[in-house]
């Protein structure tokens, strides 16, 4: 005898994540998260572009010989990386607020967006303090939009406090 196919339990809810709610979340994303979601991705694309390099003879140089004149923000030290990673972290946390993983968390997101965001805007700030000398525009994009981040964590933050 055939068993009738499983029927999900009422009110929707099954094992497996519902995509097409949670991209439906990410998009109707308001206020300081749509602001952290939008500057984080742009964070993220660009850390793969160079954020230091030589110009001119050097770099015509460096091509004939096989390497690249340019260094991604991934390959820009320690400090880079580190605003790199913050970002991210900053930006996942505000996807998991919109898509409501955090709603029974009894956690301060704003205070910890605000950490995260103000943290990448401050790394990435001082690996430009470290080695200012052949900056390229991938690290000047970093800043301003650690800088956007960090905004967008204080308002979380001060709604947080309200």
């Amino acid at each position: 005898m055939t068993q009738p196919p499983a029927v999900p339990p009422p009110g929707g809810s099954s094992n497996a994540p519902d995509w097409g709610e949670m991209g439906q979340k990410l998009k109707s994303a308001q206020g300081p998260n749509r602001i952290m979601l939008i500057a984080g991705l742009l964070f993220f694309v660009d850390s793969f572009l160079p954020w230091y390099g030589v110009r001119g003879l050097l770099a015509q140089a460096a091509r004939q010989v096989g390497i690249s004149p340019n260094i991604k923000g991934w390959s820009a030290g320690g400090l880079a990386v580190i605003a790199i990673l913050l970002a991210i972290a900053a930006t996942a946390l505000a996807a998991a607020e919109v898509v409501g993983a955090l709603k029974d968390a009894n956690m301060p997101s704003g205070t910890l967006a605000l950490i995260f965001g103000g943290g990448a805007f401050a790394f990435a700030l001082l690996r430009w303090i470290t080695a200012t000398s052949l900056t390229k525009y991938g690290l000047y994009i970093a800043i301003i939009l650690g800088a956007v981040m960090t905004y967008a964590g204080y308002q979380k933050f001060q709604a947080e406090k309200s």
